[in-house]
């Protein structure tokens, strides 16, 4: 009786610990999975939830995971994607602007280049037209002043004085009143010409003034080209930067969504495998229930054999004893041998029973090892996730490295606005 109490709280605490197991597997499900991975709204079926989930697969028989109004880690991750190409084509405008700013800049150097050498040109010939017209006044004032002297020399040669004479006569002077005062207009106009000198130096002064401003302009305009280049160059170094922030932001978007991909795939793969084996599983402990039933119905027939085997023994022996001499001598030995076999037939029951006993306690083992599986497993999630999310930083990370570049390529674009 010991024995078969024993077995009994046994096979009591294998139920017990089956229909906990079968609490905890019925307990278990995708939809936290399904929320965070792809936004799912819990149990929804996939027909009805646009952001889809685990096992769930659009029109075109490709599988659903995110979309539109979604917030889990893939359309996280599809998100932070379309950002960075967006700013791939706002970098590149702003590069397309950039290089029409150098254009115009070079534009630019070139006309101050152009008018500097005309600035140039006009000083070289203000600065001979100036020397000319200094050499002809000196030389005029030189003979002036000869003529002057020779005239107002009180013990002048009167052969010098024939001499020029003869040189003034030799002019062929008209001797007409009116070509005399023709000639003295002529004399007056060129002496007034003469005159009027100093203002043309003058005139030409400020033309060199002006010439030296043009040229002084030019050096600016050179300066400010310099400026504008070196800030043309400064923006396309920061656009070289934005361009390398840009190409790791697209390694951190491929690893993230390689890494996404292969955590949808062991995700599906371990779950397709947990629901196969946890199918398994509860057929393998409907078959156990089955067989715990026949047994018990096998042990109550074995019971009440064995039970009913005792009492044929017992009044077997006791007329046995009584007529052990007679002729019951061979019936006992025939009851003997009956009751042998019943014996053994209890004994195999027995044993049947402990190795249905067994096999329920691996069932058991087996189940707890599925149980221990699915833990790792959503210890492994828990895992992909934290590495989701730290990917998803990264990407904040680039975006906003991106974003400041973008800013001062902008300051860089105003300064060049406001020097122009």
């Amino acid at each position: 009786m010991s024995r078969r109490e024993a077995f009994n709280r046994q096979n009591a605490a294998n139920r017990r610990g089956l229909v906990d197991l079968s609490t905890r597997t019925r307990g278990l499900s995708l939809d936290l999975i399904n929320e965070k991975a792809c936004g799912a709204q819990g149990d929804t079926p996939c027909a009805i939830d646009s952001c889809g989930g685990a096992g769930c697969y659009d029109e075109d028989g490709r599988r659903h995971c995110g979309g539109l109004h979604c917030n889990g880690a893939v359309a996280t991750a599809d998100n932070a994607l379309n950002r960075a190409r967006h700013v791939e084509e706002e970098l590149h405008n702003a590069v397309s602007e950039v290089e029409s700013l150098l254009h115009q800049v070079s534009n630019a150097k070139a006309r101050a280049a152009e008018a500097k050498q005309r600035a140039q040109a006009a000083l070289d010939h203000a600065n001979a037209t100036k020397a000319r017209l200094e050499h002809s006044n000196k030389e005029l004032r030189d003979l002036i002043q000869q003529v002057k002297e020779f005239l107002n020399l009180e013990g002048a040669d009167p052969d010098s004085i024939a001499l020029v004479a003869s040189r003034v006569l030799e002019l062929s002077i008209p001797a007409s009143p009116v070509q005399i005062h023709h000639l003295a207009e002529e004399i007056k106009e060129r002496v007034s010409s003469l005159a009027n000198v100093d203002a043309i130096l003058d005139q030409t002064a400020g033309d060199v003034r002006i010439a030296g401003q043009l040229l002084q302009d030019a050096h600016r305009a050179n300066a400010r080209a310099e400026s504008v280049k070196n800030a043309a160059e400064a923006v396309k170094r920061a656009l070289d930067d934005a361009k390398r922030a840009q190409n790791a932001a697209e390694k951190a978007i491929n690893s993230a969504d390689d890494d996404i991909q292969h955590t949808n795939t062991v995700i599906n793969r371990k779950t397709a495998n947990a629901e196969v084996e946890l199918a398994t599983a509860k057929k393998r402990v409907g078959h156990l229930d089955r067989q715990v039933d026949v047994l018990k119905m096998k042990r109550a027939s074995n019971i009440l054999a064995a039970t009913r085997a005792e009492e044929t023994a017992s009044a077997a022996k006791n007329r046995a004893e009584e007529v052990l001499e007679g002729q019951l001598g061979d019936r006992y030995r025939t009851m003997q041998e009956l009751v042998e076999r019943k014996a053994q037939h209890v004994v195999g029951a027995r044993k049947k029973a402990e190795h249905l006993r067994d096999e329920a306690k691996g069932l058991l083992r087996d189940a707890h090892e599925k149980l221990r599986r699915l833990s790792k497993l959503e210890e492994t999630y828990e895992e992909n996730e934290k590495l989701l999310q730290e990917k998803a930083a990264h990407l904040d990370g680039l975006e906003a490295k991106m974003r400041s570049i973008l800013k001062d390529i902008n300051e860089q674009i105003q300064i060049y606005n406001t020097c122009q």
